[in-house]
């Protein structure tokens, strides 16, 4: 689950979730943004699966506290979007989000949801849009 933006996700059973059990990991979260709507929890973990099934990495968290502790990247702010209440996701100059994603997703995310080719000013940007000045 690469480079994506979730935004004010109404779900009590947390916006992204895992079930079932296995020995090694089974999913790869980074350079997501998580924009909880303050009582939707960013992950959860169902039927015997645990935080150690997903490898998480670089994400940005906002909206219920800290990411999840397994996210030893984490980002914990503001994402700072250009206009959320107008659904605009793209992010302001002073995002944090701004080159501080995994490069690790470069052979699978080459561009933005606009078509914008990735990574621009020498590093990945988290979330679904790449920032361009």
């Amino acid at each position: 689950i690469f480079n994506n933006t979730l935004y004010n996700i109404k779900a009590s059973s947390g916006m992204i979730w895992l079930s079932g059990s296995i020995a090694s990991p089974r999913a790869s979260i980074a350079n997501n943004i998580f924009v909880s709507n303050g009582s939707s929890p960013y992950a959860t973990w169902f039927d015997g699966a645990v935080a150690s099934q997903a490898s998480l990495t670089n994400n940005l968290y906002f909206g219920k506290g800290n990411g999840p502790a397994e996210d030893g990247a984490a980002i914990n702010a503001n994402p700072l979007f250009m206009s959320p209440s107008g659904l605009d996701f793209r992010l302001q100059s002073a995002s944090p989000a701004i080159n501080k994603g995994a490069a690790s997703v470069g052979s699978v995310v080459t561009t933005d949801r606009d078509g914008v080719q990735r990574p621009q000013q020498g590093a990945f940007d988290i979330g679904a849009f790449e920032y361009v000045n």
